[in-house]
């Protein structure tokens, strides 16, 4: 993994942009008397628009389809165009001009998302990179993206309010223009590669490819309700059940964030790692179980450790199995589209569903935990099935005369 350290280093860095910028925006929002639920439901629904435009506009897929570098390039300038449009304009104070900004960067982020995926998908498909280190890089750099675009937004908005969030937006999408020179370095070790790519599509029966890719999605579905669970329900828990303090809620959001981490610097290309994301279904309801039951932070800390690292294990292998069951880039642009509009309608979508359940958040969260669990195991029986099936053995009968 340290071979690709500019890969993940220019992805991480340009990405955090889109953090940072979504973070601020709901934060600026809620500040100023708006809405959250009514902001979730625009971006929610430009979302749906963007994903409708990437299909159905054949120029546009084709552009995306034949040159998806290229086309981040393009659609990283834009974002640096319209967050310096939009700073000249940050000194009408109007809510509506959030609002706006706010679907236009959705828009931006959701194209930057699926041409990241054909990007990675595309060096998976020249032999460049093994399905597992393609998507164990992509993972890597959204986590690193997430954090870093997370932790710049206190400071940045303190510093000089949406002024100052557009301009390190204009300079983190800026920076995406050197991911020409990272591919660059890529190719250069395609012949390391060599040794250890696996053949990606021989593994499975023509037949097989659409049954993985659909429960690969379904895997991921389950598992985006309990992300979305988490981050909806744990500060409830710990805030109104619990009663621990903000200290000790974000040594347990630290541990998550740790956890998830972690997992990306394992390499389960071979041996007993490989099947570390089979125990997800297993392993998520005991450590939601441990919201409900325990009582010290610290210890609880740990189970969410657990939640962040088998989640983020079982999602690296889900979109390894995509990488693995996709030949074109077309369908690796359908397949990210449909991911990213399926986390963004249940990242928004779910908390107001959870809401209006009366349950208290820790009973709540176990809950969901059972639901995801049997979710993800049903996906991982029936993935294993197609994927790890022995080959039936064909017995010889000798003639004798």
């Amino acid at each position: 993994m340290a071979k690709y350290f500019r890969l993940i280093f220019i992805l991480s860095l340009t990405l955090s942009g889109d953090t940072l910028f979504s973070v601020a925006v709901i934060w600026t929002v809620l500040l100023r008397g708006g809405s959250e639920k009514s902001l979730a439901f625009f971006l929610c629904i430009v979302t749906l628009v963007a994903f409708l435009i990437q299909r159905l506009s054949k120029r546009f897929k084709q552009a995306l389809e034949k040159a998806p570098g290229k086309s981040f390039i393009a659609i990283r300038v834009a974002g640096v165009i319209c967050s310096l449009g939009l700073l000249v304009a940050s000194k009408h104070q109007a809510l509506w001009l959030l609002y706006f900004s706010g679907m236009l960067f959705t828009v931006i982020s959701f194209l930057s998302q699926i041409t990241v995926e054909a990007i990675i998908g595309q060096e998976v498909l020249s032999g460049r990179l093994s399905s597992n280190k393609a998507s164990r890089i992509l993972q890597t750099a959204l986590q690193i993206s997430a954090f870093l675009g997370a932790a710049l937004t206190g400071f940045v908005l303190n510093f000089g309010g949406m002024a100052a969030v557009l301009a390190v937006n204009a300079v983190t999408y800026a920076s995406g223009m050197l991911i020409f020179f990272t591919l660059r370095h890529t190719a250069a070790l395609h012949a390391d590669n060599q040794k250890d790519q696996k053949p990606a599509h021989e593994q499975l029966s023509l037949n097989k490819h659409r049954l993985v890719l659909w429960l690969s999605f379904i895997g991921l579905c389950f598992l985006m309700l309990q992300v979305s669970a988490f981050n909806f329900l744990v500060p409830l828990i710990a805030q109104h059940e619990k009663a621990w303090t903000a200290t000790e809620f974000g040594f347990i959001d630290a541990l998550a964030g740790l956890g998830a981490f972690m997992c990306t610097l394992l390499s389960t290309e071979r041996g007993w790692k490989s099947m570390l994301w089979a125990m997800a279904f297993l392993i998520i309801p005991i450590s939601d179980a441990a919201f409900h039951f325990g009582s010290n932070a610290y210890w609880v800390a740990i189970a969410a450790g657990f939640i962040g690292f088998f989640a983020n294990i079982f999602r690296i292998k889900m979109r390894e199995l995509i990488y693995d069951s996709v030949s074109t880039a077309k369908q690796i642009m359908d397949w990210a589209g449909r991911i990213t509009v399926m986390s963004t309608l249940l990242k928004a979508g779910a908390p107001l569903i959870l809401a209006f359940i009366v349950l208290k958040p820790s009973m709540l969260f176990v809950l969901v935990g059972c639901v995801a669990g049997g979710g993800i195991l049903i996906a991982t029986i029936l993935v294993v099935q197609a994927f790890y099936k022995p080959k039936r053995s064909i017995p010889i009968y000798s003639v004798q005369s």
